[in-house]
């Protein structure tokens, strides 16, 4: 019965470090968006 909570404990712990993962994603792919934007801002004016 221990094992099949820690069981359900490291299933809940996966899906959130997922979604932490996925919001890391996200805020890599706008800061080099942003970085990539403000070379072609700079390079054009």
């Amino acid at each position: 019965m221990s094992s099949f909570a820690s069981l359900r404990t490291l299933a809940s712990m996966k899906r959130t470090a997922r979604k932490a993962r996925v919001v890391l994603d996200l805020i890599v792919l706008l800061f080099t968006i942003s970085c990539i934007g403000l070379a072609l801002y700079k390079s054009f004016h």
